[in-house]
């Protein structure tokens, strides 16, 4: 369990309601730390994950896992994840057409 953030917790429901999607992206922190993997979290990780982190990119989360973290209901492996990056809100689908690139 982590700690509880009561206004985000507002505002990730209110962008749920409107089918937002929501991406993690790894701070410089938790990609030394990967590319170390000495930390215990770390090196319980999947490598798959591990090699998902290295690349840097914003990775896709549920919408519940962002509210459960935000409620401090996550558990403490995705918890420690979670805090050693930022949450972003991408407000609506990005639909691209090849013709229009």
């Amino acid at each position: 369990m982590g700690k509880i953030y009561p206004q985000e917790v507002s505002r990730v429901k209110q962008w749920i309601k409107n089918g937002a999607n929501f991406m993690f992206i790894p701070s410089y922190k938790l990609l030394e730390m990967t590319a170390k993997n000495k930390h215990p979290k770390i090196k319980k990780l999947p490598d798959v994950f591990k090699y998902v982190i290295m690349q840097n990119k914003p990775i896709r989360i549920e919408p519940q896992m962002a509210l459960d973290y935000y409620e401090g209901k996550l558990d403490e492996n995705n918890t420690f994840l979670l805090s050693h990056g930022d949450i972003k809100i991408i407000p609506q689908k990005i639909h691209i057409n090849k013709g229009e690139i």
